[in-house]
Formats: structure tokens, sequence, C-alpha cells
């Protein structure tokens, strides 16, 4: 047993660690964890330690302060300068008549040092301050609490801590302001008020942080099963969902981002502004909006676009002259005309504007794409508001206001680049620029609708507004004081195929500057990924503001500055983690706006996060690509990935060249090397990785593919996703060509670009890269569990016609081609039966087919007819009563043949398969009850099997002389013999189901058929068995199936009963699982429903109907609902952990 400080034993305990792993790690004493950081610490034993490492790590550091301090105190005290206590008054001078050291000791409440004396001071003190009519904050307003308090014992001795003590004030002074009446009600208040932005905060999902804290585990996972179709389904990614399976996963994903209500609408709630929002006095000037050419970095060979005004609701209606596609015209002379619906609020008027596309100083019809020479330029939409054009337009009943879209395309990519959106305010009133909405924004984000943006271009205003520092400031905006170039954005040396407008000098930032900008990188969403880029300026006054700040981005502000509160991540990590989810929704979201699909991926992100240690970067780039960016002193994740190990001479580099990816000498091997070497893959893994890739981006069959930052994320992906995973590429892509199923669909999501798209009803799992990566989350953690191997032609492989013969199983076969022969049905056995020997009875039994040419018994031996021998019924083989029957024979010679021939048959049939099963059994390492029932799962039989195996005994002299059938067939039975050991299926369970494939919810179609999800539901049972094991068998469990599908329905309440008695489990809790499935469980998977929701009873404290409203639970849930999950999950969590009791 290892020495270990008891502290060391007592964090084992508590995390429920076995076999004492600290020790075994090096960490005897909690100091020995000082000797390496957090971040060190997690990264180096997450894979042996789980989810919890960082909290190992924080409580050892814990223990050790405070041994540390109890050290220093003691050693003080031991040490100080006096070992006896000094003088004091009452000894120096006694006062023996009136003895007040005895009534008045040091310290009591009533001395004067006390606190009796010291609140009484206090007090007078800040009444004479209100006397003297001094400008205070009186204490009547500060301190209500204190004219209410009574002094006495109970009083002075209660410990109340600080944090309580202001939320009691706060709430009364709340509840007096707001006309409030109790605590309830201030909480529902706080739940929706979002200034400061330490609002809002909501209680009861406060109360459902802490219980998750307790069970180390989210609502969202554990209430999986009330969906009744996930988990299952992540084990079939390939089906289609119906709505409700759909809808179920999107709410808990969205939950799983573990936001409040009023958190979640300040992510996704719409935009209040325009990219751009303009009012009349700019329109009536001309106005140039920003250029989108620079807002595609990753466009390696981008040349020109323009502006479409596409079709929208209520806004654009189509009419003639519409700029509604690309065109090439080159036409100079020639305004667009743009007509879109504006409204005052109660009614609504057309309005039209004038366009053009303003590149290189050069104006073209708005959505004219034409090329000219020196390609690619700034490109820019121009737009102009002449009163000739609107006078329908009354501008004295406005403002008029409403907002519109402009795509900008490419006419070789006739779909949208970005969407610039536009919003207008349009009034005679010059100093007015804001709507009601708008105004609101400005009074609930930032506490004034006076406020606008002019205002918190101020960086004393913004700070002061946001709860930011200028340091916080500068790192969310990726900017220094300095000017318009002063950015901190770095970009990579290595990667050089950038959008060619940042290198050919027609850009509007200087070539030197490249694509290191804060909108293409860093502050991404705040810009909305558009130029001109923030930047913060100093006044001759020495005061600092932001530059290019638009109400736009200042909405954006506001939503990234609480998501940095919310997540506790930096800026950079938010911004990459949120754009990219942007750029993978397949070209859905190109104005830029966060949506549902950005809280997603906080759930499935943080799960990777605190599962498998996954950084933001990483999941980022698993999102979208291996950013070549970065804020310095950082270096660029690319350079992190593919430049640090210093095995080269020269760095691994983007340069977008085609290269053969099976070369093995040149620059092709090099780049292979590199990409090696980055990635921990060795050749062979490389190379299966490669194939895969090139499906998506290059050609297979050529063997190439493109160095472009798309093919290196992918290599990235794949290889960085198995590893954390804890699956062997070679065995990641055997799992992943089971889970694909031949569609392709799951390699292009992984091997390609990634599409992210909310699950919808008749779509497949594998349509949402987030759903994808939640259910091989899953199936890599059920894995584990059970110890699965996931290797090429294993259990899961499926190489069907691909086998190549062995030595053993040329071996095996010999052993059957030798030991068959004696089992032969000949001429000679069937003679010494006893049947009348005057008829040649292999001639008739081989014409029946109950014999085969070489002797083997066929199947037709099953079928059986119930006659009378010798005035006695009997069950004899049908073939051989019929062969009989035709002979001339007497009635007594009759008998007699037939059951002479059937005792033999039968006997020699049982010798030929007791041979074959018994060879099988040793060669599988199964019982003998089993080969037989394996191959009834296959779809063949014992006869079969020989029969096919005999008739290569001329033949096969070789392994690789073995055909494809006969090598798929003993696969087949290994792997479902294989089946069968891990997860401790009984012949019992094996009859049942290939009689009875509806209980297990298959088909006699796809029960022979070994997937993934079948797998999955045998590991369930296998689970429902270890769950019942106290109270009752697996012949129980069985019966009870064969109950509840018989013709006659058993009762409800007796089904419930049984159930109940076998899981150890309340009565009524089995009832409310029913109500969960609709009707009683019939199946094995709805059995493994009422065992989750059992299980998810004992996880979290949580009844069935408790679960169920959880699992409910969305962020259009009443307050009081929350309020009640809130307090039903502390109350389950304290239970479930032992408070209960």
């Amino acid at each position: 047993m290892t020495s270990a400080s008891p502290f060391i034993t007592r964090i084992e305990d508590i995390f429920k660690l076995d076999k004492e792993p600290l020790a075994k790690l090096g960490y005897r004493s909690v100091f020995d964890f000082t000797r390496i950081s957090r971040e060190q610490f997690i990264r180096k034993h997450h894979a042996s330690l789980g989810r919890h490492t960082g909290d190992i790590y924080d409580l050892a550091i814990g223990f050790a302060h405070q041994i540390g301090h109890r050290f220093q105190r003691k050693y003080s005290t031991l040490h100080g300068a006096f070992s006896a206590q000094g003088p004091e008054y009452s000894h120096l001078f006694p006062d023996q008549k009136s003895s007040w050291k005895n009534k008045a000791p040091v310290g009591s409440p009533e001395a004067n040092d006390g606190p009796v004396s010291y609140l009484a001071y206090i007090y007078h003190y800040a009444l004479g301050e209100e006397d003297s009519g001094a400008n205070v904050n009186t204490l009547a307003n500060r301190r209500p609490d204190i004219g209410q308090l009574i002094i006495n014992d109970a009083a002075l001795n209660e410990v109340i801590p600080q944090i309580q003590l202001v939320n009691e004030i706060l709430s009364s002074a709340i509840q007096n302001v707001k006309q409030l009446s109790g605590q309830d009600a201030v909480n529902a208040l706080l739940a929706t008020t979002r200034y400061p932005n330490t609002l809002p905060y909501h209680y009861g999902h406060q109360q459902i942080q802490a219980a998750q804290g307790v069970i180390g585990t989210t609502l969202q996972d554990v209430t999986l099963a009330q969906s009744l179709h996930f988990p299952q389904n992540f084990w079939a990614v390939c089906t289609s969902l119906n709505e409700v399976a759909a809808n179920a996963l999107v709410r808990l994903q969205v939950m799983a981002s573990q936001l409040s209500p009023e958190q979640q609408r300040i992510i996704i709630e719409p935009a209040y502004f325009g990219h751009c929002h303009l009012t009349l006095s700019e329109l009536s000037d001309t106005w140039r909006g920003p250029s989108l050419t620079e807002s595609l970095p990753y466009e390696a060979y981008y040349s020109s676009g323009a502006f479409v005004l596409p079709l929208q609701n209520d806004i654009v209606k189509d009419y003639s002259g519409r700029p509604g596609q690309v065109i090439v015209s080159g036409e100079t002379t020639l305004d667009s005309i743009i007509e879109l619906s504006v409204t005052n609020g109660s009614s609504k008027s057309l309005l039209t504007l004038r366009g053009r596309n303003n590149k290189d100083q050069n104006l073209f019809q708005i959505n004219d794409a034409v090329a000219i020479q020196g390609e690619p330029y700034d490109s820019r939409p121009v737009l102009r508001f002449a009163k000739a054009d609107n006078l329908s337009l009354n501008l004295s009943q406005g403002p008029w206001y409403n907002q519109f879209r402009l795509s900008f395309q490419g006419f070789t990519r006739p779909h949208p680049y970005r969407d610039l959106i536009i919003s207008l305010f349009l009034s005679n009133d010059h100093q007015a620029r804001y709507n009601t909405d708008q105004k609101q924004f400005y009074q609930k984000s930032f506490g004034s609708e006076n406020l606008d943006v002019f205002a918190l271009a101020s960086i004393s205003e913004l700070t002061s507004r946001t709860g930011l520092t200028v340091p916080d400031v500068e790192k969310m905006l990726c900017a220094t004081a300095g000017g318009k170039l002063t950015h901190t954005i770095i970009q990579s040396g290595n990667f050089v195929r950038l959008n060619p407008i940042f290198t050919n000098g027609h850009g509007i930032y200087p070539v030197s500057t490249g694509a290191a900008l804060p909108f293409v990188y860093g502050a991404k969403y705040i810009h909305a990924g558009l130029p001109n880029a923030i930047y913060l300026k100093e006044s001759a006054k020495d005061t600092l503001s932001v530059a290019n700040l638009t109400d736009d981005r200042l909405d954006r502000v506001n939503r990234m500055v609480r998501l940095q509160k919310w997540l506790g991540l930096s800026f950079e990590d938010i911004d990459l983690l949120v754009t990219s989810v942007m750029e993978a929704e397949n070209g859905e979201n190109p104005a830029y706006l966060m949506n549902d699909n950005t809280l997603r991926m906080l759930g499935v992100f943080k799960h990777y996060q605190s599962t498998y240690g996954v950084t933001p970067k990483q999941f980022a780039a698993w999102l979208y690509i291996v950013t070549p960016f970065a804020i310095t002193p950082d270096r660029p994740f690319l350079d992190q990935i593919f430049n640090s190990s210093g095995a080269f001479d020269t760095p691994f580099v983007i340069d977008n060249q085609s290269f053969v990816y099976t070369a093995t000498t040149d620059d092709d091997n090099d780049r292979v090397q590199k990409i090696c070497t980055a990635l921990g893959l060795n050749h062979r893994q490389f190379l299966l990785f490669a194939d895969k890739i090139a499906r998506q981006f290059g050609d297979p069959n050529e063997q190439t593919l493109y160095c472009s930052i798309f093919v290196v994320s992918a290599f990235y992906r794949l290889a960085s996703l198995a590893r954390a995973l804890g699956i062997r590429p070679e065995d990641f892509c055997a799992l992943i060509d089971q889970i694909d199923g031949g569609t392709d669909d799951v390699w292009q999501q992984l091997a390609g670009q990634p599409v992210i798209a909310l699950p919808q009803k008749d779509a497949p799992l594998t349509n949402d890269f987030l759903s994808l990566l939640q259910a091989l989350s899953a199936i890599a953690n059920w894995q584990q569990q059970y110890h699965l191997p996931f290797s090429p032609g294993g259990i899961l492989g499926n190489n069907a016609g691909n086998a190549q013969g062995t030595a053993s199983q040329l071996f095996f076969m010999q052993q059957v081609w030798q030991s068959l022969p004696a089992t032969f049905v000949d001429d000679t056995l069937l003679k010494q039966s006893g049947a009348p020997p005057s008829i040649d009875w292999l001639k008739k039994l081989f014409a029946a087919r109950l014999v085969d040419s070489s002797g083997l018994i066929t199947d037709l031996a099953d079928d059986l007819v119930y006659v009378e021998i010798f005035g006695q019924n009997a069950w004899i083989i049908k073939a051989i009563n019929d062969t009989v029957d035709a002979q001339t024979l007497t009635d007594d010679d009759k008998n007699l043949a037939k059951s002479a021939l059937n005792a033999t048959i039968i006997q020699s049939r049982q010798t030929q398969h007791g041979m074959a099963i018994s060879l099988l059994a040793q060669t599988l390492n199964v019982a003998q009850t089993f080969p037989a029932l394996l191959m009834r799962w296959i779809g063949h039989t014992i006869y079969q099997w020989l029969s096919e195996t005999w008739a290569l005994h001329s033949s096969v002299t070789t392994p690789l002389n073995i055909p494809p059938l006969p090598l798929n067939v003993l696969r087949e039975l290994v792997r479902r013999a294989l089946l069968c050991q891990y997860f401790s299926l009984s012949p019992a369970l094996l009859q049942m189901l290939l009689a009875h494939p509806e209980y297990f919810a298959l088909t006699k179609e796809n029960v022979q058929t070994i997937t993934l999800q079948m797998m999955y539901m045998l590991s369930r049972y296998q689970a429902l068995l270890a769950q019942i094991s106290s109270n009752g068998t697996e012949d129980d469990v069985l019966a009870y199936l064969q109950a509840v599908n018989a013709t006659v329905l058993p009762d409800q309440g007796h089904a419930t009963t049984t159930l109940a008695a076998l899981l150890g489990w309340e009565h009524s809790e089995v009832s409310a699982a029913w109500s969960v499935l609709g009707g009683i469980a019939k199946t094995v998977p709805q059995l493994d429903i009422v065992l989750r929701l059992q299980q998810a009873e004992s996880q979290t404290g949580l009844t069935v109907n408790q679960q169920q409203q959880a699992f409910k639970l969305s962020r259009d849930s009443g307050y009081d609902i929350w309020q009640a999950v809130g307090q039903a999950s502390v109350a389950g969590a304290t239970h479930a952990n032992g408070g209960g009791h």
C-alpha cells in the first residue's frame, strides 16, 4: 500500500477515486501539487482523473494553504516576542472597591472596546452628520435594518455572511422603490433586468447550477431519456428524426449552454440596428458603405463582387428594375433603383433610394460585378436619397424607419458572400436617430435611453456603463491607443494564401498590415466581419475615444461583454468560437448574427471542455479552421500546432499548392512528414485520413490534395478529435465507417467542411456537426465503458468480400474435413438401422432431399409430422413418413421403417451437429449451447455451414485458396461470439432475440445485421440485468417481456407491480415512467428508458415527474417553473449526495 498523506486519502474519498491514483501519480502530499500549475496538472492527468481534475487540484492547493497558515500561527505563538501575556491596566491598577474588571472585561460586548460601543459611536456620528445638513447618503437609506435591530445577546453573537447582509438590504431597497411584495417578486424582477451587466440574476437558474455542481453532471444529460429517442439515436446518426425528437434535441442543446432565460434572450434576440444605421441627413449626402472585399480573408482567388437586393417579406417586393441578380455590364452612368417599404409605427410608405457599386473610385450599377484590370479592388455600396424620387413620402408624418439587406455576391459564385444590413431612420428632426425599440436598447443595456453611440464612444462613458477597464476594452477591441493601425493582431508568416486584396495594394489598409485586422480576427463578431476597423484615439485633452463605433457594434459589444462575464473565457476565445459557428452555418448566416446555433455550440463546447479538456481554439478549429492569427504576444494556433516541434529546417507553410499525398520523396514527402509530425500520425494513419479528405477536397484517384487552410484543418480535426475521444486513428476510421453506413454524410462533416444546422424533422443528425460531435462523445464513452474494440475488421468492421484466409482458419477447416466423414449417412448405416432391407433407403432419402450426396442430413429434418406408429402417436420427420408411405410395404413394415429410419437419421444428425458445435465452440471460445444459435443469428444453419465447408475439402490447399463466402461466415460468427462475451448474453436471450425480434424493437429482416444501435441496445439489456440482479433473474425479465407482448395484455397495475419489484423502485415512480412512455414498456429499448429514469433519480434525487419538468424547461418557461425546478434540484442533489439521510 502506498504511503500518502491523510489529506490525499481524503481527496480520493471525496472524488471517489479508486486504487490510490494520486499517490501512484506521485502526489503523496498536498504540497506536491504546489510544484505544478493548474493548467499543467489538468493537461497531464485529465485522461486518468477525468472531469474533476481541476477540482482535485483546487482542493489540494486549498488544503496546502490551510496547513501553511495553521503552521504559521502556531509558530508565531511559540516564538513570539513574549511567552507570557503582556501588561494590562487592570493588572497594574486594580480597583478593589468597584471591581470594574469583573463587570466589563476586555473584549466583551459592553466594554469600551466592544461592538456595542463601536456601533453606538458610528450610529451617533452618522446621525450628527445628517443633522448638520451635509449632503450624505443617510444611514436610514444605506442600512434600514439597523433601526429595527434589537440589541440582545442573540443579535450580537449571530454571524451573518456579508453577502447575505448585502442581499437582504438590496432586496429591501428594491421592494420599497419598485413597490414589490416579497422576495420572490424581487427575484423575478432581477431575472429580467439587464442593467448593470452584473444582471440578470435568476435565482432558479442559480439553484440549478449549484445542484449540477454537486451531482457532477447537467440536467440535460440526465434527462435525455425523457425524449424517448435519445441517447439511442446517437448510435444511428443517419436515421431521420421525427419532429418531437428534433425539437427536444435542440432545446436540450440550447439549455446545455447553462445560461438563464434572459441571458439566452440577450444573446439571440434580433439586432436592434443594421450594420449601418443611416439617417436622412446621411442619405441626402451620398453615403458610402464599408468595403466588403476585405470581409473575405480566406477567398484566395477572389476577383470581383457586387450588391444584390433580394426579396424581403413586407420590405422589398419585386418590381421592374430591381437589382436582384449579379450582372456584368461595366455601365458607369446608370443608378440602380432600390425600392422598399418603411413604417412610422402605424402606417407604411414606399421609399426609393439610388444605389451604386463603388470600385476603385469607379461607380457602377450596384449589382454590377464587372472586373477591371488589377482586380480585386475595394467594393463599397453607395446610396443616395433624392426628394424627387420620394414625393409620396410625407416626412412630417415620420419618423419613418425600417431595415433591409444587401447581399454581396460574385459573378463566379452567385450565392451570398456576406449580407450588409442597413437600418434607416428618416425624420425632419435632424437630432433624432432612434425609434422606440432602439431607445429601449440603450435603456435596458446601458442604463439610459438618452444615450447614443456618440456618447458611448467616450472610453470613460463606455467603461462606466459596461464595468470594463481600459485594458479590458483594449482586449475586446484588439486595439491600443495610437491610431488607425495600432491593433494587437498578428498573422502567421506561414500562411500566405489570403484574398489578394490584402497583398496587391488595392485595399483600404497597407500591405504591411496584411489581414491582421480586428474585423478578420479577435473582434470579428463585433465588426460583423466588416471594415472599417475600430481603433482607439487620443484627443488633445488626453482622453480616449473609440473610433468607427456604430450602433450595431455597440449592440454586439453589449452581447460580447456579457458572454465574457458569464463564460469566463477571454474575448479572443469567445469571438473565435461564435464566429466559427457562423462560418459553419453553410452560408445561412452571412450577417454574422448570434442565434440558437450559438447557444447550442456553447452547450456542446462545455461538454467537451469539461469531459475531454478541449480548449476554445481546438473546438473552433473543429468547427471551421485552424486559425493563422493570434493576439500578441501569443503565437497563431496554426504555428502552435504545425511549427512547434523544431524537427525540420523549414516551417510548414499553407501555400495552396497541389501535392501527392502518397509521395515518399521530394517536397511532397516533406510536406507529408511535417503534417505527420505535427499531428502525431504514422504514415499509415496519415494515408487513412488523406484518402477521406481527398474525397472532399482533392482527387482520390490521382491521390492529390491542395495544401489549403481547409485541408490542413481537416487533418487536424480528424487527428485531434480521435485523440480527444481516446481512440486510435485506425479505430476512429473504422468507427466512422460504421456510423456512416456508406452514405459519406459523416465523412463530409469530419473530413470536409463542417456544416451546422438546427436538427429538423425528416433530417438525420449527420446534417448537423454539433449533434454529430455529441453523438461521437456518447459512443466513445460507451465504447470505453465496455472496452469494445473498434479496430478495422473487428467487431464493428464490415469487410465482407475482402477477407483473406489465414493458416488458423485453414487448420480449423481441415479439422472439419477430418472429422466429418465418420458422421456421414451411407447405405451400410441405413441397412443396419432395422428398416426392411429390400429397399435402397439411401437412394429414397436422397430423392426426398433429406440426405444430400455427401451423406449430410439436410434441414428438412426439422419438418416434423405427428403420426401413429404401432398404436402410439409420435413426432417423426415428415420426409421419412412420406418416403415410407410411398413404398409398397405392409403396415407393420411401414411402421418398422418409419421408426428405424427416424431414429437413425436423428442420431446421425445429432452426431454431425455435435461434431460441428464442438469444433465451433472450441474455436469461438463459447459454450456448446451457443454455436447453433449463432448460426441462426447470421441466417445460416449447421447443415448449410457443414455442406459449404465440405465442398471445399478437395479444392482448398492453402489459406489463399479459401473463398470469401466461408471466410465471411466465420467472421460473422466470431463477431457475434464476441458480442455474447462483451455483453454477457445468454442462450435464453438469443433464443428470445431470434424468435421475437419485435421485443427488441427489431424485425426479422434486420435482426441478423449487427449495427451500433443493436450493440448499444444489448449493452443496455446487460445494464438492466445488473439493476435487477438483487430482486430477480434474467428469466423474470424475459417472462415480463412475454407477458406484456401476449395476445391478452396483462393488467397495467400488475405489470407495474412486477417491474417495480424487479427494479427495486417505487410503484408510483414506475407508473410515472409509463406516463413518459405513453404506456407499458413492451420492448428492451423502452425498458432502457425506464432504467435510465431510475438511474437519473438516483443520480439527481429528482423524481420522474420532476425530471420531466426539468426536461421540458426552456427559456420560454415561466419564472415559477424555473424556481420549482431549481428548488427540486437543490433538494434532490442534497439527498443524492447523502444529505437526505
